[in-house]
């Protein structure tokens, strides 16, 4: 692939390999993980933008 291509292209330049599946459905940093869904349970998921532009006053 030509260097021009790249960033037109919807080819993946990095595929992982294989020996990653061990490691689907693992959690690999526990305290991480609860200290995150702490937080989210604190403070929540952002709210979605409405895509509705606001009228003129």
């Amino acid at each position: 692939m030509k260097h021009d291509n790249l960033n037109t292209s919807n080819a993946t330049l990095v595929q992982p390999g294989s020996a990653l599946n061990e490691y689907n459905g693992k959690v690999l940093f526990p305290d991480k993980m609860a200290q995150a869904n702490e937080m989210f349970k604190k403070v929540g998921l952002p709210k979605k933008a409405s895509t509705r532009p606001k009228e003129a006053a």
